[in-house]
């Protein structure tokens, strides 16, 4: 691009109001969160295709993330979509 890392880095942290990494650990929360309710893969599968290397570090981060794994996301939301259902 031409410019330095720094000024790119200053760019994107005024734009998105976060760093460049925080911004993209929320959007793979986000899509974690989506394809656990909604598509029907593994762990491993979805940590893979939102760009983890490894299941375990996936959930790691997204219990911090959320405070819970994946499968009690899972069926967590699984309930709220039984209650609202009735």
């Amino acid at each position: 691009m031409g410019a330095a890392p720094n000024a790119v880095s200053k760019t994107l942290n005024e734009r998105i109001g976060s760093t460049f990494f925080d911004y993209v650990a929320r959007w793979r929360e986000e899509a974690a969160k989506l394809q656990i309710v909604t598509a029907n893969a593994t762990t491993l599968t979805i940590a893979m295709e939102i760009g983890f290397n490894s299941k375990w570090t996936f959930c790691k981060a997204f219990k911090n993330a959320t405070g819970m794994t994946p499968i009690d996301w899972r069926r967590t939301q699984k309930a709220i979509a039984a209650l609202r259902a009735k």
